[in-house]
């Protein structure tokens, strides 16, 4: 790590994004950069952010939390075909990313390809069953296909699985009213 990156994440660990995005912005580098389309993407600078992220994958292809992140930008920036070019560039270097899976049925379900959206939710589903982040994600996207039922389904087993209720204890079971 260099040292203009180190000082940027002091300057985060004392609460100043500013100072860490210009010292960010100072250092170059394929790891300075990411970071500050990290930042940028946090923030809700989504075109900015795209554009740093795009230049740090220029350098580092193989970063998938950059790639993951592109993709989110573009998606916010809405600059949707970008993002899907972006997300199937992810998922051709790592089919098995849930997250990536998550994204692309989102992407092709607003593309109109029900069935792609449909396959892309079922891997995410079998990739990541327990991560309520991506089930949720997910479940958005069924439900916006019309499959509600499975959605529900769905959160509830990853729900289930994160925080597992023990029926003997009242008070794991609440009443909806």
């Amino acid at each position: 790590m260099s040292d203009a990156i180190a000082r940027a994440y002091e300057l985060l660990d004392s609460q100043d994004r500013a100072g860490a995005m210009a010292c960010l912005r100072s250092a170059g580098g394929a790891e300075a950069v990411g970071l500050l389309g990290e930042l940028l993407l946090e923030d809700g600078h989504a075109a900015d952010a795209a554009e740093a992220l795009s230049q740090a994958l220029a350098a580092d292809p193989g970063h998938t939390p950059w790639h993951r992140a592109l993709v989110t930008a573009l998606m916010a920036a809405g600059q949707r075909e970008a993002a899907l070019l972006a997300c199937r560039d992810l998922l051709g270097r790592r089919p098995d990313d849930a997250a990536g899976q998550a994204a692309m049925a989102r992407l092709t379900l607003d593309s109109g390809d029900r069935a792609a959206a449909l396959a892309h939710a079922r891997e995410a589903r079998f990739l990541a069953p327990a991560d309520l982040s991506i089930m949720t994600a997910t479940a958005l996207v069924l439900v916006d296909a019309d499959e509600a039922l499975v959605a529900v389904e769905m959160l509830d087993a990853a729900l289930r699985h994160a925080h597992p209720v023990d029926p003997a204890q009242p008070a794991g079971w609440v009443a909806l009213g």
